[in-house]
């Protein structure tokens, strides 16, 4: 099985039935604005917090690793 990115027509794997774009997909969206947002404030360890809630719910979504390591970085 290949482990890439999700495309947005595949099932979600978190098992709710729904197709990724309905599903977790926006839930991705919400986290990674949010964690830009607090780095961008200033706020490292809200923004760090944030992104891993974020990976928590979606872990092969790339851009929270790179929000939680630019928050890491910046402490």
């Amino acid at each position: 099985m290949n482990r890439g990115l999700l495309g947005r027509n595949a099932y979600c794997p978190c098992g709710s039935g729904k197709k990724y774009k309905h599903c977790c997909l926006r839930a991705g969206e919400s986290e990674f604005a949010r964690a830009v947002q607090w780095y961008g404030q200033g706020k490292m360890l809200l923004g760090l917090e944030v992104a891993r809630n974020g990976l928590a719910k979606n872990p092969r979504d790339p851009r929270l690793y790179v929000v939680a390591g630019l928050c890491l970085l910046a402490l």
